[in-house]
């Protein structure tokens, strides 16, 4: 079976541009989606990630340990395809499936939720699950290995911007790397440190902050503030209205 490579999407209330907070919901090595973006400062060191007392017997005098990995990573090499938008092909009711089966089967297969899905709606099925090879990435994307949320094509559509989006998904895969090793407080804390202008992802945060402007903690909100139901709304559920109410 495939496996679901996707964390629930969670995000702490963003305060301001600047805004460091997420929430510490995943588990070791879990993927994040709603990490709050920060624009890098220009010079500055990064202090490690804040850790646990070290275990008794150690020396006083022993390196700080950090579970961030800080060496340097070359977002510009991730992959990224635009989203494929198919505009009407899940109902709000579809997509209200999409989310129940997720909370109740929090372990489920891509297998899985495709066969849910399936019975639920074949055309919103068809929309939401993807090959990683396709022209154009759906909501889901599978390699026959692994799966992912296409979470830089729903910034994509959010912002208008597919450059924002790509910024978003070499951004995004920069953080869950160096910090893969990072749980709970610490995983907080890596977050916040990678993105500093002498971390690892802190080229990443500032071509984030380049192709999205200073609106982006507002897509990110948008897209992964309600769960991962998001993402497909904005890739497959029913077509915005034009004009008002």
């Amino acid at each position: 079976m495939t496996k679901f490579f996707i964390a629930s999407s969670c995000l702490a209330s963003l305060v301001g541009l600047a805004a460091l907070a997420v929430s510490a919901c995943s588990n070791d090595g879990a993927s994040e989606t709603g990490v709050a973006a920060t624009e890098p400062a220009d010079g500055g060191a990064t202090a490690p990630p804040k850790t646990s007392a070290p275990d008794a017997g150690e020396h006083d005098d022993a390196e700080p340990k950090t579970c961030m990995d800080a060496k340097p990573f070359d977002a510009t090499k991730v992959a990224y395809r635009p989203p494929a938008v198919k505009a009407g092909s899940c109902t709000t009711a579809d997509i209200a499936t999409f989310d129940d089966y997720l909370r109740d089967h929090p372990q489920a297969s891509v297998e899985e939720l495709t066969s849910a899905m399936t019975k639920q709606s074949k055309s919103c099925s068809a929309c939401i699950f993807g090959k990683s090879d396709d022209a154009s990435w759906a909501a889901i994307v599978s390699d026959g290995t692994s799966a992912s949320l296409n979470a830089g094509g729903c910034v994509s559509v959010v912002s208008g911007e597919d450059d924002c989006g790509r910024a978003y998904q070499q951004w995004n895969t920069c953080i869950n790397h160096v910090c893969a090793a990072c749980s709970g407080d610490e995983r907080t804390q890596c977050n916040k440190d990678a993105q500093q202008a002498a971390g690892p992802c802190g080229t990443a945060s500032k071509a984030l902050f380049g192709a999205c402007g200073t609106n982006v903690n507002d897509y990110i909100q948008e897209c992964f503030g309600a769960g991962m139901g998001t993402v497909v709304a904005k890739l497959c559920g029913p077509a915005a209205k034009d004009g008002g109410s």
